[in-house]
């Protein structure tokens, strides 16, 4: 049995809802030597400093957890490619945490260059963070997923500028693989973007979420930019237009969720091979685009997620001959339902027009999440529809 635990690869417990602590805890005191993946469940609330004893863990998930602390060990573990979840670093006032903590902090550089982690996604920052300073100095990030928890602090807003600089530049001539950004920071959003200025780096896809006052020069100077999500940035449809982002040469995706789009006008030539569109509009009175005529010719999917949806609001799709989807909020009115069918049985590709129900309420630092649903019934049909979870 010894033997067996010995050669034990990977433990996918994400399933396991009754795998708790004491369990967790368990297999941190097995002979686990060889341990690459590990995940976790929902009845899992911590880990225990034991973990620095996994020391061939690449792989650490968390996301279905509880966990909302990690003991700051993990970030020294020698193999740790890609650590998944929403944790902060466990804050303790014990005298070892004290001399872990100092350890990290004077050693921070060897630490950080040591490190071979590619995926942090993520971490919850605060003004005593201490993973701004590890991060300058980590050179293999390809994966980072940030909020914030109320005011970052001065000291770590410049850190995690350095880190973001680091990271966008880092081997950029390569522009090989995945570089992906997420940034969920609230009102510290404007302020960190002010100071990355035109960093004239490399992503493949970059998601804010916070309040802007105008529309930030990094976003524009990234090459490589496939993806991109802009979430209550409080900027207008206007802001958008006169911001240079239809000129981005790669943009595949398209995801804007804002209060309103008043004065938004997508020009013939902007965003030239953009494929997939999907704007949430929060107003009462959604005011979509103007979608200029011949403007997207490689459109093919497009998400109008606005639960006031009224008719066609402007919207002629017939102008985007290659489009294969129309997605609309499921809460809109069924006389609404019928003129966007009536509308994609007249196009070339008659595309689908499929539905999304929005599920939970957004709090601060969240985005707003849709499932796909069936059709919604007219009034004379009965019977449940089901859905299903996808990553909209």
């Amino acid at each position: 049995m010894e033997q067996l635990r010995a050669n034990v690869l990977a433990l996918d417990l994400k399933e396991c809802n009754d795998f708790d602590d004491n369990r967790v805890k368990g297999i941190m005191k097995d002979n686990l030597s060889r341990l690459k993946y590990l995940s976790l469940g929902s009845a899992t609330t911590k880990l225990p400093k034991a973990i620095e004893n996994l020391q061939c863990l690449h792989t650490l998930e968390l996301s279905k957890t509880n966990v909302v602390a990690l003991p700051i060990e993990v970030i020294k573990l020698p193999h740790l490619v890609h650590l998944f979840g929403k944790v902060k670093l466990r804050k303790k006032r014990s005298i070892h945490a004290v001399q872990v903590i100092d350890d990290i902090i004077s050693n921070k550089k060897s630490i950080g260059q040591k490190s071979k982690l590619q995926t942090l996604s993520g971490f919850i920052i605060d003004k005593d963070s201490i993973i701004p300073q590890l991060m300058v100095h980590m050179r293999g990030l390809r994966k980072v997923k940030i909020w914030c928890d109320y005011s970052t602090g001065e000291g770590n807003t410049i850190h995690l500028k350095e880190a973001i600089e680091n990271m966008v530049m880092y081997e950029m001539d390569t522009g090989v693989g995945v570089r992906s950004l997420s940034l969920y920071l609230g009102n510290a959003l404007e302020n960190l973007l002010g100071r990355l200025g035109e960093t004239n780096g490399f992503l493949t896809t970059l998601k804010l979420h916070g309040r802007l006052s105008q529309f930030p020069k990094f976003v524009t100077s990234l090459t490589g930019i496939k993806e991109l999500c802009l979430s209550s940035t409080n900027l207008t449809g206007s802001d958008l237009s006169g911001s240079g982002l239809g000129d981005l040469p790669c943009l595949l995706y398209l995801k804007l969720v804002e209060y309103n789009l008043v004065g938004f006008v997508i020009k013939k030539g902007d965003y030239p091979v953009l494929q997939r569109l999907c704007l949430v509009v929060e107003s009462p009175n959604p005011i979509l685009p103007k979608i200029e005529e011949e403007a997207l010719p490689e459109l093919v999917s497009l998400h109008l997620l606005c639960v006031r949806l009224g008719d066609l609001a402007g919207i002629n799709i017939r102008n985007h001959t290659n489009l294969q989807e129309v997605a609309l909020d499921s809460a809109i009115s069924m006389e609404t339902i019928i003129t966007w069918e009536n509308e994609a049985r007249k196009h070339p590709k008659r595309p689908k027009v499929l539905f999304f129900k929005r599920v939970g309420t957004p709090n601060t630092g969240c985005t707003v999440k849709y499932t796909a649903t069936e059709r919604p019934k007219t009034p004379e049909s009965t019977g449940p529809g089901e859905s299903m979870e996808i990553n909209n």
